[in-house]
């Protein structure tokens, strides 16, 4: 019992030591079936990162256990696979190998060059610092990225829609959706500065949909951030490292509820000095 309570305790510290980069999406492997520890595990995870940045991946070759694994976490949307440790890492080296034959994962989003003619930029390198202060860069093909990892038709059972299924439109199409991309495409043919376009809806009623609509619709022609969390500071030098980077209006969407007025006004303040072009397209659900 004290060895058992010794391995809880370096797996707790584990967990935290791993999560509290704030990354904004995680995918956690589970290769055990011992329900108490996973669920310890899990809400643990959760509490560090909220249920909504994680996947959760549930792989083991005992069928009996299968069932009550997805009986007991059926709530997460997990990913079951039946498979042995051994057929996962085989298949995992099979996949590297496979693709290494196309190269490394290469990340463009649209630029120009210094005599404006249209360029692709990867921004491979800088993507995951990006992650970390809470800003996802909306890349060519993200549909088909890593953070695609996910069962199908999640967004019908309440999940945030993902941009494969934006891809392949399993959102309702709404008249305002062509509205705002026009109004976005007005702004950033304005001179530079920083341009607000407002996304006004009710709670529930799908703003956040609308929005990642937006961005897939328009992130092949502009550079589209979404952030999720403000940094002081951090936020607004990001910004301006991907507008020197690209030499194009930045389009950034933001969820109301998770930056402040203050912090908007705050950003919107850096920016101008900074005298770049960056159009801020925040959704607010009204109360």
């Amino acid at each position: 019992m004290e060895v058992e309570s010794e391995i809880w305790y370096f797996l707790q510290k584990l967990i935290e030591d791993i999560f509290k980069h704030k990354i904004r999406k995680y995918i956690v492997l589970c290769f055990w079936n011992e329900v108490h520890y996973i669920r310890e595990i899990i809400e643990k995870i959760i509490q560090l990162t909220g249920s909504s940045n994680v996947k959760f991946i549930f792989l083991n070759n005992d069928s009996v256990s299968l069932p009550k694994l997805h009986d007991e976490f059926d709530w997460l949307n997990p990913v079951i696979i039946h498979s042995s440790f051994e057929g996962i890492i085989e298949g995992i080296q099979s996949n590297i190998l496979t693709k290494n034959h196309t190269g490394p994962l290469i990340q463009q989003i649209p630029g120009r060059t210094l005599n404006d003619d249209p360029v692709s930029i990867d921004i491979s390198q800088n993507y995951f610092s990006f992650l970390e202060n809470d800003i996802e860069i909306v890349y060519s093909g993200i549909e088909s990225g890593f953070e695609e990892i996910h069962d199908q038709q999640s967004f019908f059972k309440g999940n945030q829609i993902s941009w494969d299924e934006l891809s392949k439109n399993f959102d309702v199409k709404r008249d305002k959706t062509d509205c705002i991309i026009e109004e976005l495409d007005q702004c950033a043919r304005l001179s530079k500065g920083v341009y607000v376009v407002e996304l006004c809806h009710k709670p529930g009623g799908g703003g956040t949909t609308v929005a990642r609509r937006v961005a897939y619709e328009l992130h092949r022609e502009f550079p589209i951030i979404i952030i999720s969390k403000y940094h002081k500071e951090k936020t607004a030098d990001l910004i301006f490292q991907m507008a020197e980077m690209t030499r194009k209006p930045v389009i950034a969407v933001i969820e109301a509820h998770s930056v402040s007025k203050n912090e908007l006004n705050l950003l919107i303040r850096s920016v101008n000095s900074d005298k770049k072009h960056l159009i801020i397209f925040p959704s607010f659900a009204l109360i």
